[in-house]
């Protein structure tokens, strides 16, 4: 089989991942499609995946007071985007994620609330992490901020059709084989699926940086290489990546959506 690397992206309970695999000699095609979180870590697209990478928390913290609690690597991410740093949410502590699998074992009804509604994902990203070890966490927001080297303006939210399109010009950029044919997929928000190609993009660096592949482990946001650690932290997909100082302008941010090439 030849090498392929996997990028996932939760979409909700009910769908499961979007995934993005990308396979040939440059890792730059790309398929795209949706897995159910509880198949999801016996399927040979997890199993045989050279690398994979999702975003979702992986390793929580041990608080027992709190049913969330910011790691490091989360105070990282948000000194990395700075003023754009609300999608970096403070996940659901290890108790939690305890007592929701003692709840699901059992049949009882879970507990209520934003962040434990995180956690049927969370657990789904442990159980792909046990069936494929090479997996590491990322986070879409920080990954598009160092690929365009500067933060994201209000503009450019992915759910703004500004957005959407600079985020697809960003990853065209990286030599990826994408248009708007490959993006028009019933039923499934289209940022789900640049997420997970952007987790991909990821994957396809740690396949090619090994343990020197950048990550976010300190509050700082100060990159540093992988090593052996594969907990804790939110991996970057380019060599020698700084932390963005600036925004991005709205006319940078038009400029760089219009160069999107739309063919399918």
């Amino acid at each position: 089989m030849a090498p392929f690397v996997v990028g996932f992206d939760w979409v909700d309970s009910h769908t499961g991942w979007a995934y993005c695999c990308l396979s040939g000699p440059l890792f730059n095609q790309l398929c795209l499609g949706t897995v159910p979180w509880q198949e999801a870590p016996r399927l040979s697209l997890v199993l045989d995946a050279a690398r994979l990478v999702v975003d979702a928390p992986i390793g929580l913290a041990a608080d027992e007071n709190h049913a969330c609690a910011s790691r490091d690597c989360d105070r990282g991410a948000r000194c990395w985007l700075g003023p754009r740093s609300s999608p970096v949410f403070a996940p659901p502590v290890m108790p939690e994620l305890d007592e929701w699998r003692r709840r699901r074992k059992v049949g009882e009804a879970q507990r209520g609330g934003h962040c434990r509604g995180l956690l049927p994902m969370i657990h789904s990203a442990a159980e792909l992490q046990v069936g494929q070890p090479m997996t590491l966490e990322s986070h879409p927001e920080v990954v598009f901020s160092a690929l365009a080297q500067q933060r994201l303006p209000a503009e450019g939210k992915k759910t703004l059709f500004l957005g959407l399109l600079a985020r697809a010009s960003l990853l065209q950029q990286q030599g990826l084989a994408l248009n708007l044919g490959v993006l028009t997929i019933p039923r499934i928000p289209s940022d789900n699926f640049l997420d997970a190609i952007a987790m991909a993009l990821v994957a396809r660096a740690w396949n090619q940086c090994g343990p020197n592949l950048d990550v976010i482990r300190c509050a700082d946001g100060t990159p540093e290489h992988l090593g052996d650690q594969r907990t804790h932290l939110i991996a970057l997909p380019t060599p020698n990546a700084g932390r963005p100082e600036a925004s991005m302008t709205a006319d940078e941010l038009m400029h760089l959506a219009a160069n999107f090439q739309l063919e399918a």
